[in-house]
């Protein structure tokens, strides 16, 4: 009876972890190697597989490959695609304007089905400066420039620490939009009390890819 009963137990917890429905941050070109196969594979034997790919380096310069990567993964039928970027927060005369990369966004975002655009707030990886007044302004401007171009969007924040130390700690305007947490334990921020996503795994592998992978809350 006992070996029965924990035979259950693990079946229940394996089939648990089955149905954790994660999303996969790729920063890498799905195309190189044996990859494009392997994310075929892995799409095809999946009931849902969730891909959100990152289109830019740190500094907000986007990837010459993610537009072939879109239409490769259109050519899956991927069950759902969002894409992440770092805004460019360089803020300097050779800063890309708002407007081109909300543009460079809305292209992307009509080579394939797209669900979420997150906006990656992270400032180890910019050149955000200590001055609340133009990191405000700066995300107020890229946010409406998303918005005037219908695309549906949301946010991916390392921490709280550093949400905080490039808006400051009083601005909550955003919080009724969709969050990413790039951490295992969610402090409360700029307004949200939950996450929609939480860190699940940290530079994990997929398919000879580096990745992180959230799931839902």
């Amino acid at each position: 009876m006992k070996y029965t009963i924990l035979g259950c137990l693990f079946t229940i917890f394996t089939c648990s972890l089955c149905q954790v429905k994660l999303m996969y941050h790729i920063f890498d070109d799905l195309l190189q190697g044996e990859r494009a196969s392997c994310v075929q594979k892995r799409i095809q034997t999946s009931s849902f597989f969730h891909l959100a790919l990152q289109v830019t380096n740190t500094n907000g310069k986007f990837f010459d490959y993610s537009p072939r990567n879109l239409e490769y993964l259109k050519s899956l039928n991927a069950t759902r695609l969002d894409l992440i970027f770092y805004p460019d927060a360089s803020f300097g005369p050779r800063q890309t304007e708002v407007s081109v990369m909300a543009d460079s966004i809305l292209a992307l975002s009509k080579i394939a089905p797209m669900d979420t655009t997150w906006v990656l707030i992270d400032a180890r990886g910019n050149n955000w400066k200590k001055t609340f007044g133009i990191h405000t302004n700066f995300l107020k401007e890229l946010i409406d420039a998303l918005k005037a171009r219908n695309i549906k969007f949301g946010f991916a924040v390392y921490n709280n620490r550093e949400w905080n130390s490039i808006f400051g700690t009083d601005f909550k305007i955003y919080s009724d939009y969709p969050l990413v947490y790039q951490q295992k334990t969610f402090y409360g921020f700029g307004g949200w009390t939950k996450p929609n996503f939480l860190l699940y795994t940290d530079f994990d592998s997929l398919c000879q890819m580096k990745t992180k992978s959230y799931s839902p809350k």
